[in-house]
């Protein structure tokens, strides 16, 4: 792992705070299990798996599932979860991006949900070819990550220069994106991690082999508008960027 990964406190935090996921839970965590459809019976690796959320629900339509996540107050959640309501879900604290996570089986189906965001370099690129070894033949991968575009979303981005904020972001650098995050019930909360251009995001998932199916943009629809008003952001300029590639069944 490289020196400058961001490993730090407020992830803890962050990842606790469920108002602040409920853009993740509705935009990505539903539209991947809409994209997968029925995963009954298939082996399922969740990389950064949180509390083990998505976890469950797809555990619960017939999926064998394992978690992983490099925050341990994350996975002793996740295995309260199991203690109390067991689905036969396998969870461990472990970081993919190092040496420290190796697996003798092949899954049918991985999963990353804003991961890559606190990697850059050779660790972002390099995971790729590891999650499509990682594959069985005609395995599918679900990327999905802070979309490049945020860095429009407001100033504290970096990306308008102000008489408080001089240095302008550069999108064509893996620089570290610093913005204010407003979760639905208002609160503030002060988010770092690295800025990914979209070429480089798709061109590493090419180079590792893979074949892109599809590319979403999730928007929310006139109902999730309706439940979150919050969302007017998300309706003009997407937060995600969801990738789904495979495995080709040829090499």
């Amino acid at each position: 792992m490289e020196k400058d990964t961001l490993k730090t406190n407020y992830l803890t935090s962050f990842w606790e705070d469920d108002s602040f996921n409920s853009r993740l839970d509705i935009l990505v965590k539903k539209r991947t299990l809409s994209l997968l459809g029925n995963v009954k019976n298939k082996k399922i690796l969740d990389i950064g798996c949180g509390s083990g959320k998505l976890c469950r629900l797809l555990s619960k339509k017939g999926g064998f599932v394992t978690g992983i996540d490099f925050l341990k107050s994350q996975i002793e959640v996740a295995k309260q979860q199991e203690a109390g309501q067991p689905l036969g879900i396998k969870y461990s604290q472990k970081d993919f991006f190092s040496n420290n996570f190796e697996s003798d089986q092949k899954f049918n189906i991985i999963i990353s949900h804003l991961v890559h965001v606190y990697y850059k370099g050779k660790a972002f690129k390099n995971s790729f070819k590891k999650i499509y070894n990682l594959l069985s033949k005609d395995g599918v991968y679900i990327y999905a990550s802070n979309h490049p575009s945020r860095v429009f979303y407001n100033e504290s981005s970096g990306w308008i220069k102000t008489y408080h904020n001089p240095k302008r972001m550069n999108y064509f650098k893996n620089e570290l994106l610093k913005m204010k995050l407003i979760s639905l019930t208002g609160s503030v909360f002060n988010n770092v991690d690295y800025h990914h251009t979209f070429s480089e995001t798709v061109n590493s998932i090419i180079a590792a082999g893979f074949v892109i199916e599809k590319i979403i943009e999730p928007s929310p629809n006139n109902e999730e508008m309706k439940e979150f008003p919050q969302f007017k952001d998300e309706k003009r300029l997407p937060a995600f960027l969801i990738i789904v590639a495979r495995k080709p069944s040829i090499n």
